[in-house]
């Protein structure tokens, strides 16, 4: 009978955990994800390549209401280098289910989140490979803790020895924001008889521009002149002198 006692007590505990997961906010998760914040990000194809297909887009939070974030973005591709369409959407995002969407990423466990998004990306390949490591990042010459996860993955023609397609890249996320500040991409194709390259897609895209004010902020914050600081320094160390000085006479 002791069990049913208790039955009252995990309820109560379901009901209080239920409560604070409905409490979250969506700073807690994607600090981000503020109205009337912009990203921009610009593409730059990379090494050799037949055919080249990019993406330079812009991303704005236009609201977020209870559980639902609004999200424009437009975008404008480009096939080597020559405009080919430019395109807008417009997202309605539930946050409280996403772990990422668009260049948002959940900061609460990131590695999880990440490790999920690589897995699905190389489920289709018969060779994967991945890995997450924590770097330093500089953005207009602010250096942010960020996320690196680097992936390989490689289809096979009739045997190994034979590779038919192959891609491989990267994403660099903030760790304290939980934004793409870097990401590239590099699609090879093979002539599974030659073994020859066929075809490339290798372009690197950047943030370059955003009114998030903690990066701003940041950017504004300017180190304080090393003149400056010495003068501090010998006026804290004259400070505790003189104070030294006194309470010695005093006694």
């Amino acid at each position: 009978m002791r069990p049913l006692k208790a039955a009252p007590f995990l309820i109560i505990i379901f009901l209080a955990n239920a409560v604070l997961a409905q409490e979250v906010s969506i700073e807690e998760k994607f600090p981000a994800v503020v109205p009337g914040t912009y990203y921009v990000y610009r593409t730059t194809p990379v090494g050799p390549h037949s055919t080249v297909i990019w993406l330079d887009s812009n991303v704005t939070v236009l609201d977020v209401n209870g559980s639902q974030v609004v999200v424009y973005e437009e975008h404008r591709e480009y096939v080597n280098g020559t405009l080919d369409s430019v395109g807008n959407a417009t997202f309605r995002i539930d946050w409280t289910n996403a772990n990422w969407f668009l260049v948002f990423w959940n900061i609460n466990n990131l590695t999880k989140h990440l490790k999920d998004w690589v897995l699905g990306l190389l489920s289709p390949w018969d060779y994967s490979n991945y890995s997450i490591v924590q770097v330093n990042y500089t953005w207009n010459n602010v250096t942010l803790p960020a996320y690196n996860l680097s992936y390989i993955g490689i289809l096979y023609g009739e045997n190994e020895s034979q590779i038919k397609q192959e891609i491989y890249g990267y994403l660099v996320i903030s760790i304290d924001y939980g934004l793409v500040l870097e990401k590239a991409q590099y699609m090879i194709f093979y002539n599974t008889i030659t073994g020859a390259a066929i075809g490339e897609n290798n372009a690197i895209t950047r943030l370059i521009a955003t009114n998030f004010r903690p990066l701003t902020e940041k950017y504004l914050e300017k180190p304080l002149p090393e003149w400056l600081r010495w003068l501090i320094f010998f006026t804290f160390i004259a400070f505790l002198v003189a104070l030294i000085m006194y309470l010695s006479i005093k006694d």
